[in-house]
Formats: C-alpha cells, structure tokens, sequence
C-alpha cells in the first residue's frame, strides 16, 4: 500500500479502494462539500423533489413531502 493515492478520496472513488485509510477520506471529504453545498443554498435552476432534499438541504415543503414519498418505497 505505498500508492501515493492511499488515504486520499481519490483512492476512494478513482481508484476503488476501500481500505480504512481511503474511506475515511472520502467521508470527510464528502462531509465537508456537503456543508459547502448547503452553505450556497440552492440554486434558483434546481427543480425542488427529493434528490434537492438529500443534495442541497432544501426543506421546503415541495422538497420534504417527495423525500417522504421516496422513503417509503425504499424502505
């Protein structure tokens, strides 16, 4: 493991590593653009429905009740 990609989110998504080290990485790298993305707010060219629920953090009603629905056929 002395791949200069181990423990970085690119070994994670290029490279398909899922060792600790790599997937560590990644949550904290997807954690933090998460953060950035809700920081924004949502773009006026976004359609409101679940995925604008999960991916920006709308909590309009428009977004929370398609969330809901989703849900319940994926569980």
């Amino acid at each position: 493991m002395n791949e200069p990609w181990h423990s970085t989110p690119g070994g994670y998504s290029n490279h398909n590593c899922r060792c600790v080290g790599c997937t560590v990485a990644n949550s904290e790298y997807q954690a933090k653009r998460r953060q950035e993305r809700y920081a924004e707010g949502v773009p006026s060219t976004v359609t409101h429905n679940a995925s604008t629920y999960n991916n920006w953090g709308c909590r309009c009603a428009t977004c929370t009740d398609a969330h809901r629905e989703a849900r319940k056929v994926t569980r």
